[in-house]
C-alpha cells in the first residue's frame, strides 16, 4: 500500500470506476397506507390482486420472486407457484404454503402465515377480499395468485402496478420485503427472529 505505484493505480480505479451507491428504499406503513387508499374501494380483480401482493409481501418479508413468477419463459416452474387448496383460514390468522422456497431446507415448503389486526387495512382482510374476487373469477383453477386473464401474475406485470402506485419514489419490488423488516426492527422485533 506504500508503494507508489499501488497508491496510484488505487486512486485512478477510484477515480474511474467509482460511483455512489444506489439503494432503493424500503417501503413504509405510511406507502403502503397510500396504496391501500388508492386500490382498496376499487372492484377491479387486477387491482385486487396487487394490493394483496403488496400486503402479504410486506407482512411476510417475501422476496419479488416469491411473490411473482419469472417473466423469462424457460426459468417459469409449476414448483413454486402457491396453490389455493393450501390456504388456511383461520379466525385471526390467513395461512397458505410457499412451495419451495431459499429458506426450506427439507423440500417441504414453508408455511407463509398473517394475523388479524385492528387496522383499518388489515392484512388479513385485503387477502380474503382478494381470495373471494378470486374464487367468483376463477372457482376451478388450482393456482392462488391470477390475474383477471387468468394468468399467473409475472415480475414485470407487478412492478407495473407498483411502479404505477409508487412512481419517482426510489421504491423498486424489493423494497417490499425491505420495508416488512425494518418495520419489524422499529417495533423491537430481534433480528434473528426476523431473518
Amino acid at each position: 500500500r506504500h508503494s507508489r505505484l499501488v497508491q496510484r493505480t488505487l486512486a485512478g480505479c477510484k477515480r474511474c470506476f467509482s460511483h455512489p451507491v444506489k439503494r432503493k428504499q424500503p417501503l413504509s406503513h405510511n406507502n403502503l397506507h397510500t396504496a391501500f387508499l388508492h386500490y382498496h374501494t376499487s372492484a377491479d380483480h387486477d387491482d385486487i390482486l396487487f394490493l394483496a401482493q403488496l400486503y402479504f409481501g410486506f407482512k411476510t418479508l417475501q422476496h419479488l420472486g416469491e411473490l411473482v413468477w419469472p417473466d423469462a419463459p424457460h426459468i417459469q416452474s409449476y414448483n413454486i407457484v402457491p396453490m389455493c387448496h393450501t390456504v388456511d383460514v383461520e379466525d385471526n390468522c390467513v395461512s397458505y404454503i410457499l412451495p419451495v422456497s431459499k429458506t426450506d431446507k427439507f423440500g417441504h415448503g414453508s408455511q407463509v402465515l398473517v394475523q388479524c389486526t385492528s387496522y383499518e387495512d388489515n392484512c388479513m382482510e385485503i387477502f380474503l377480499n382478494y381470495l373471494m374476487s378470486r374464487d367468483t373469477v376463477f372457482p376451478h383453477h388450482l393456482e392462488l395468485w391470477l390475474r383477471a386473464n387468468s394468468l399467473i401474475l409475472t415480475c414485470s406485470w407487478f412492478t407495473t402496478h407498483f411502479q404505477h402506485i409508487f412512481a419517482n419514489c426510489g421504491f423498486s419490488g424489493h423494497s417490499i420485503q425491505a420495508g416488512g423488516a425494518t418495520a419489524l426492527v422499529l417495533v423491537g422485533v430481534s433480528p434473528d427472529i426476523i431473518q
